[in-house]
C-alpha cells in the first residue's frame, strides 16, 4: 500500500482548509462543495479531481435512471445514506479510512467497496464502505463463484485452471469444483498472511470471518467430492462389465458365434465372467451336437448376466440415462435373438 502524496489547501469555500491529492495542479471553486471537485491541467482541460471520480463513481451506481441500474443487476438496489449525499461528508470520512487515495503495488487506486462490511442490501454508508485494492475485489467475485477457473472437456471430464497456467485434469466435478474452491481459498489464505498488518481492523476481521465460511464450504465440497468419485467408479466399472458381455467379436474358430467353438464333433461353449466360468455347477465348458442348441445355450447365458448386471448396478439413479438406455436396448437385441432362435427363425 503506498499513498498518493497530499497537499493541505485551502478549500473551494475560501475560509477551509482541505486535502488535494492530484499534485501541482489548478485548483478553481465551484459552488456546492468546500472539497475541490474539479481542477485544471496545463493544457487548460478541466478534469475531476481524484476524490471526485471515486465520489462520482459511487453516485453514479446509485442513481435511479442511471445507466449502472439498467445495466448492472449488482446495483440494482445500490442507494446511499444521507451522510454520502454530500461530497463534503463524504470526504471528511474517507480522509480518516485505511486505503484512501493509496496505490497497491500495480499502481493502481484502492476501489471503494460496499460489499465486505455490508449486509447485501446495496447501501453505500460510513458503516458499509471501506477501502480495498482490486486484486482483492477480484478475489472476492472468484470466491462468489464455484466454478471459476472450472472447464469441461469434449468427453466430459473436467480441467482446474491455476495461476501461470497450469491445468490439472479430473474425472468428477465434484473433484473440479473441491480443487478450485481450495485453490482459491490458499489466495484468500495468503493475501491475509501477507497483508495483515496493514489492513482496516474492521476489514481483516472480515476477511477471516469469510476464510471460517470457506473452510466449513471445504468440507461441504470434500463430501460432495468423495460421493461423486464412489459413483464415477461405479459407473466405470458398470461400462466395464457391460462392454465385456455385449462384445460380438467372432470365436476364433471359424465363424463360429462369441464363447462358441468345435471340438470334434461337438460344439462348445465356454462362457466366463470377471474371470469366471458361468457354466453350471462350475464347469468351463457346456457341450452340444448341433449348432443351434449351443447358440440357444449362450443367448439364456447372456441374458442372465444382463439381468446379473441390472440387479448389481442399474438400483444406482446416478447411471447416466444414456448408458442406461444402451443397456436396455442390447438387452432387448439378446431377448429377441433367443425368441427367433427358439421359434427356428434365427
Amino acid at each position: 500500500m503506498k499513498p498518493l502524496e497530499k497537499k493541505l489547501v485551502l478549500g473551494a469555500d475560501g475560509k477551509t482548509m482541505v486535502y488535494v491529492y492530484d499534485g501541482d495542479v489548478d485548483y478553481r471553486p465551484t459552488k456546492g462543495s468546500v472539497n475541490y471537485r474539479y481542477y485544471w491541467n496545463e493544457n487548460g482541460k478541466r478534469c475531476k479531481t481524484r476524490p471526485y471520480v471515486q465520489y462520482s463513481a459511487m453516485t453514479n451506481r446509485c442513481k435511479k435512471d442511471g445507466k449502472h441500474k439498467e445495466n448492472f443487476q449488482c446495483y440494482e438496489k445500490s442507494y446511499l445514506s444521507e451522510s454520502f449525499k454530500s461530497f463534503d461528508d463524504w470526504c471528511n470520512w474517507a480522509n480518516n479510512q485505511v486505503g484512501y487515495m493509496c496505490l497497491d503495488d500495480s499502481g493502481n487506486l484502492y476501489q471503494q467497496d460496499k460489499d465486505l462490511l455490508g449486509n447485501g442490501d446495496g447501501l453505500y454508508s460510513e458503516n458499509t464502505c471501506c477501502f480495498i485494492e482490486p486484486k482483492l475485489n477480484s478475489l472476492f467475485k472468484m470466491l462468489d463463484s464455484d466454478v471459476k477457473g472450472v472447464r469441461v472437456t469434449a468427453s466430459g471430464s473436467y480441467q482446474v485452471v491455476y495461476d501461470g497456467g497450469k491445468i490439472v485434469p479430473v474425472v468428477t466435478r465434484g473433484e473440479a469444483l473441491y480443487l478450485a474452491h481450495e485453490r482459491d481459498k490458499q489466495k484468500l489464505k495468503d493475501y491475509i498472511d501477507n497483508f495483515a498488518n496493514s489492513l482496516d481492523e474492521k476489514v481483516l476481521l472480515k476477511l477471516l470471518e469469510k476464510y471460517e465460511k470457506l473452510d466449513q464450504r471445504s468440507f461441504e465440497l470434500h463430501e460432495v467430492k468423495v460421493v461423486q468419485a464412489q459413483q464415477a467408479e461405479i459407473i466405470h466399472k458398470f461400462k466395464v462389465d457391460f462392454a465385456s458381455i455385449t462384445d460380438e467379436k467372432k470365436s476364433k474358430c471359424r465363424d463360429y458365434p462369441k464363447n462358441i467353438i468345435k471340438k470334434g464333433k461337438k460344439f462348445c461353449v465356454q462362457m466366463t465372467f470377471k474371470g469366471k466360468s458361468i457354466i453350471e455347477n462350475g464347469k468351463y465348458r457346456k457341450l452340444f451336437d448341433k449348432l443351434k442348441d449351443a447358440e440357444i445355450y449362450q443367448a439364456q447365458k447372456q441374458l442372465e448376466l444382463f439381468d446379473l448386471l441390472e440387479k448389481e448396478y442399474l438400483h444406482n439413479d446416478f447411471i447416466p440415462k444414456n448408458i442406461v438406455d444402451e443397456f436396455y436396448s442390447s438387452k432387448n437385441f439378446y431377448k429377441r435373438k433367443l425368441e427367433m432362435l427358439l421359434s427356428n427363425m434365427f
